[in-house]
């Protein structure tokens, strides 16, 4: 996975945007050259201990960084909802969230090796992965609804939202059907 070297990148076109505005260019450019070269290993490490934390580590080697790619190319393979297989590591149902059943029963053997170390992984994935997220589709049908002056939609959503680590309303939970896909929201996302 790429994620370091693209926000990497990124910040290296921002500083090269700003050193234009600096009095002393060729020292602002030696110090922004040593920040953005230092920022991979800082990235890559915030990254897997963030990750690591979704499947139950707290205490991420970098040898973990397999395992956590490992599982989002299942995830990615079987187009998995990232959001409710996340959430599903720490209950007794994650094969559900898979269509590859082998795949995945290859990765969780793996994966329970490496939390017979950890403390408490149930706990530490409840507080990292959320129940409920304010989903495109769902914000899409409450703003439908309060245009047409129903609230209702926008009330349940909120009460949802209040506590988005607890259960509360199943059928928020649910990705949207094909047919609920919202191609652009109204940010042009």
């Amino acid at each position: 996975s790429n994620q370091p070297q693209i926000a990497v990148w990124n910040m290296a076109q921002l500083a090269t945007a700003l050193l234009p505005l600096l009095e002393n260019s060729d020292a602002a450019l030696a110090e922004a050259t040593q920040i953005v070269h230092a920022m991979s290993d800082q990235i890559e490490t915030a990254w897997r201990t963030r990750f690591a934390a979704k499947i139950g580590i707290t205490s991420p080697t970098k040898q973990d960084r397999a395992l956590i790619d490992d599982l989002l190319v299942l995830m990615q393979k079987d187009g998995a909802d990232f959001t409710n297989s996340f959430r599903a590591l720490s209950g007794d149902d994650a094969v559900a969230q898979f269509t590859d059943r082998v795949g995945f029963a290859a990765w969780r053997e793996k994966w329970r090796a490496r939390l017979a170390v950890e403390d408490d992984p149930e706990e530490v994935m409840n507080a990292a992965n959320p129940v409920i997220i304010p989903r495109n589709h769902r914000i899409e049908e409450m703003i439908q609804a309060a245009v047409a002056g129903d609230m209702a939609p926008f009330n349940r959503l909120m009460d949802a939202l209040a506590s988005p680590f607890t259960a509360t309303d199943p059928e928020l939970h649910r990705p949207p059907s094909q047919d609920e896909i919202v191609p652009a929201t109204f940010c042009g996302t």
